[in-house]
């Protein structure tokens, strides 16, 4: 399963040199376990699109709040990495993600200030962006959000974020990525205060916008939006004491059509990592985890409803070894990231999620969820559309991912129909089916392969 045809194709194709000032990056390894790819019944006719990782260790810093009372968010020294992530931008290279790299330390308790953890900034381009005239710089904000009660007038965390986005991007930047750093030194207000640190990642073009035609500022302008989404996970008992299931009423993939189906396409998710961990450890109750959707449009397609990216998530077990005390992942998620680009597929973001399950005495795995996009073109889905008429039972095939999380619900979706188009970027979407995971601690818990679907990995 993890040696498929486009995790060796994506393996292969980022094993090259540098070449022509091409940035590469080389690993060892194999591919994690996925839940698959989606299938196309013809070729993608699209870009492909080339992806390069940069590791760094990034250390935390204590952040002041400006009310110097409760807890004080936690940021981390990232500003030290935009040097050579600028080097990579050069050549052609955008960032998608810059993200930390999980392990059950930081998941379950909290992290070790003196030390520095490990983070990947995962960055992808098309053959032909390096043609493109554009030069660009990158800026990180850190914002505090406070996404409790006590401050009613600074708002809600995803109005307090879109209004910091909309400052940076008023003079023609973009927002790239945001990182949830969200850690709080632990005092008696934390519950209260719910303070947590977003570093926000953007890109600012060198060139000022006097000198662009109005429509080239159209194109390279963006509006966003940030839709908040609550996640109510429940545990279950099953069997010994020892093991109980997690469940999430989240339809994510549901969740991602919705907005995609009105033009917009996903930058983000930001997440409360502060409560994460209290998720990991309850057992016998639920708990709620707030997130922040973030979306963007161009400005000369904000009137625009007709949907022109289509999404995908991917289930992806990160598993991990202890080593003399040290975690070290044991799997690579890079090969199923550049296989993903030889199909066309764009990261968005990667999601932790509170399901772990030990595989072995020093050896467990976190369930992650990759979500991918790519432009939607209309020859394509035109014969898409007669190949799957043709061949019904392609389709199955071809809609395997649809099965990871289910389709979203007719009366979640029939939800959304009767909204005003206008207002839906000002609205909260509801949530869909639910999901369920799996925490197993001191047991094996792996999920039983398919036989109607070979590539299917299936979690419990």
């Amino acid at each position: 399963m993890t040696d498929c045809r486009h995790c060796r194709m994506g393996q292969l194709s980022s094993k090259r040199r540098r070449q022509d000032g091409e940035v590469t990056w080389q690993w060892r390894g194999a591919a994690g376990h996925h839940s698959g790819y989606p299938v196309d019944p013809i070729p993608y006719p699209g870009p492909e699109r080339v992806y390069c990782f940069l590791d760094f260790m990034v250390s935390y810093q204590i952040m002041t709040n400006s009310v110097n009372l409760g807890p004080r968010p936690v940021t981390t020294s990232s500003q030290q990495c935009l040097g050579q992530l600028a080097d990579c931008c050069q050549h052609g290279f955008r960032l998608n993600q810059f993200v930390k790299v999980p392990d059950l330390t930081t998941l379950t308790q909290e992290p070790d200030w003196a030390c520095p953890h490990t983070y990947q900034a995962i960055l992808s381009k098309t053959p032909d962006s390096s043609t493109e005239p554009q030069p660009v710089e990158l800026k990180i904000l850190k914002k505090i959000v406070s996404n409790k009660t006590l401050t009613p007038d600074e708002g809600t965390a995803a109005q307090q974020l879109l209004l910091a986005i909309d400052d940076e991007t008023a003079q023609g930047g973009r927002l790239v990525c945001a990182q949830s750093v969200g850690y709080v030194r632990p005092t008696s207000g934390e519950c209260l205060y719910g303070v947590s640190g977003v570093e926000l990642f953007f890109e600012v073009p060198s060139l000022p916008p006097s000198t662009q035609t109005c429509e080239e500022n159209a194109r390279r302008r963006y509006k966003y939006h940030a839709a908040e989404v609550r996640n109510k996970y429940y545990t279950t008992r099953e069997g010994f004491h020892n093991v109980h299931r997690i469940q999430c009423d989240t339809d994510f993939r549901g969740q991602l059509k919705v907005f995609l189906d009105q033009g917009w396409k996903l930058v983000d998710i930001c997440y409360d990592t502060v409560t994460m961990p209290e998720v990991f450890k309850m057992k016998g109750r639920s708990l709620t985890v707030d997130t922040v959707w973030i979306f963007e449009k161009t400005v000369d397609r904000l009137a625009d409803p007709r949907p022109h990216f289509e999404g995908v998530v991917l289930e992806y077990r990160h598993q991990v070894e202890t080593r003399d005390g040290v975690e070290m992942p044991c799997r690579d998620w890079r090969p199923v990231i550049a296989g993903m680009g030889t199909l066309g597929w764009e990261l968005a973001t990667i999601v932790e999620t509170p399901s772990v399950a030990q595989s072995a005495l020093r050896s467990y795995s976190i369930k992650l969820l990759l979500i991918f996009q790519r432009e939607i073109i209309a020859s394509f889905e035109r014969q898409r559309r007669l190949h799957d008429a043709q061949f019904p039972s392609f389709q199955q095939r071809h809609d395997m991912y649809d099965q990871i999380f289910g389709p979203p619900r007719a009366e979640s979706l029939r939800r959304h129909e009767d909204v005003d188009r206008d207002r839906l970027p000002n609205g909260v979407v509801a949530t869909g089916r639910a999901d369920s995971f799996s925490t197993a601690r001191g047991t094996r818990q792996t999920g039983p392969r398919s036989n109607t679907q070979p590539d299917e990995w299936q979690f419990r």
